[in-house]
């Protein structure tokens, strides 16, 4: 909606808002007859809240995003099925390790968090901010 003078338009006016205390569309009524004894050419057509109207302007921005927060799900259960993979293969390959560590007694608390700082720092090189630093470095 864009608010300018009525004389910097220089059209027609083709739209009127009022502001009422109450419910909007039970003054509706009123305001048609005001406007018919004031020029009866005036023609009252579509009379809605000013929240609708605001509402159906942003529809399509309602939309896109919308449609921004479905690919973005899609993408964050894309990214965890593939994290799984990844971690399922490194865990799969020390399986002979896994077994060793746990027969000469290692606890599982131990062991988790040698196996989750392991693949930690296996990956970590790959991470965007660690190539950042590495490429300063070079330079």
């Amino acid at each position: 909606m864009l608010y300018v003078p009525h004389l910097q338009y220089g059209g027609p006016v083709t739209e009127l808002e009022v502001r009422t205390a109450g419910d909007p569309l039970a003054v509706a009524a009123a305001l048609r007859r005001e406007l018919a004894a004031a020029d009866p050419n005036l023609s009252v057509v579509d009379v809605m809240p000013l929240r609708a109207r605001v509402d159906a302007s942003i529809s399509a921005e309602r939309l896109a995003t919308s449609v921004a927060a479905v690919f973005g799900l899609l993408a964050l259960g894309l990214a965890s099925i593939g994290l799984h993979g990844v971690l399922s293969y490194a865990v799969t390959r020390r399986r002979a390790e896994i077994g060793i560590r746990m027969a000469l007694g290692a606890s599982r608390e131990t062991f988790f968090g040698a196996s989750c700082a392991k693949l930690l720092s296996s990956s970590a090189p790959a991470s965007p901010s660690v190539c950042l630093r590495r490429s300063r470095a070079a330079d």
